[in-house]
């Protein structure tokens, strides 16, 4: 059975992932040149060694040495706007909000149509709009706006150490102004290629995966239901084996959180749970586990 585009990439949040790649990088662009021409605002004179080698002293305190990276990184944070007393919050505004609004929708949805099949009065508890301006999601989607906030001052901190360790390190060895702030460009231009769709991806993908646990576990807890998720691979070629194996298998919300906090499972992850209500230890959608059980099968060639 070929997967449709929809079960290739189960969050659906391709768009918002793509766009906040973009905006990244678009914030980045701009301070390109101001970091890695920092090398040359240091003043610097060549002494000739042996074989007419040059060597580069540079005039600089240890004390200044050290806080290049210190240095850079405020250039970064600013960049991302996650500097300061009160930082922009553009990229939970624009995008983690998005993916966890989208999260609690669809498990909202989800679980009000079993729910309904099931004959159960918890129904009109679960309508979007109400739970949307409930204390409990209230509180929710403030931790994941921290969440995203801490994560992106990490993204910031992680590339300045790289690049004032490239920086730091050419001085201690004599390199050219112009070597340094080569090697510098290099490390910036491979900045974005991997480590912002990483991070896009991981966030966004994380927002609305948590989104949709966290509201499976608000239906059991308040409302007294019986939820449990099911997970769902993308089951592409590049799906890791640890991650397919999950696939269609039945979870409770605390096992599937753990395992996704295990290692590296959850950067650049494409899966997604769904919610699966059970009424007297039945699920009562048997056919949508059917289904995935049965894509799990055509992909292991079974």
């Amino acid at each position: 059975m070929k997967p449709t585009k929809i079960e290739q990439i189960p969050t659906r949040q391709l768009t918002n992932w793509t766009d906040a790649k973009r905006a990244i990088n678009a914030r980045l662009k701009r301070g390109r040149k101001s970091v890695v021409n920092a090398i040359y605002d240091i003043p610097v004179k060549a002494v000739n060694i042996e074989n007419n080698r040059t060597r580069y002293e540079y005039l600089i305190t240890p004390e200044r040495l050290t806080q290049i990276p210190n240095e850079i990184n405020d250039i970064i944070s600013q960049l991302l706007q996650v500097e300061g007393l009160k930082p922009q919050r553009w990229f939970f505004d624009q995008y983690i909000n998005k993916a966890y609004q989208s999260g609690t929708a669809t498990a909202a949805a989800n679980i009000s149509a079993q729910a309904a099949v099931a004959g159960s009065a918890a129904v009109g508890q679960l309508e979007l709009e109400n739970i949307l301006f409930s204390e409990p999601y209230r509180r929710r989607i403030e931790i994941a706006g921290s969440r995203a906030f801490n994560n992106m001052q990490g993204f910031a901190g992680s590339n300045a150490i790289d690049l004032g360790r490239i920086m730091v390190e050419g001085i201690a060895m004599g390199e050219s102004p112009r070597q340094i702030s080569i090697a510098m460009q290099k490390r910036w231009r491979e900045m974005p290629r991997y480590r912002t769709d990483r991070i896009a991806r991981t966030e966004v993908n994380k927002a609305f995966t948590d989104a949709r646990i966290e509201q499976a576990v608000d239906a059991n807890k308040r409302l007294g239901l019986d939820v449990r998720l099911m997970h769902v691979s993308a089951l592409v070629p590049a799906t890791r084996p640890t991650h397919a194996a999950r696939h269609g298998k039945i979870y409770t919300m605390d096992e599937q959180e753990r395992w996704w906090s295990e290692g590296s499972n959850r950067i650049n992850c494409l899966c997604s749970t769904t919610e699966v209500l059970y009424i007297k230890g039945k699920p009562v959608n048997k056919s949508v586990i059917e289904r995935q059980r049965e894509r799990g099968e055509a992909y292991f060639g079974k």
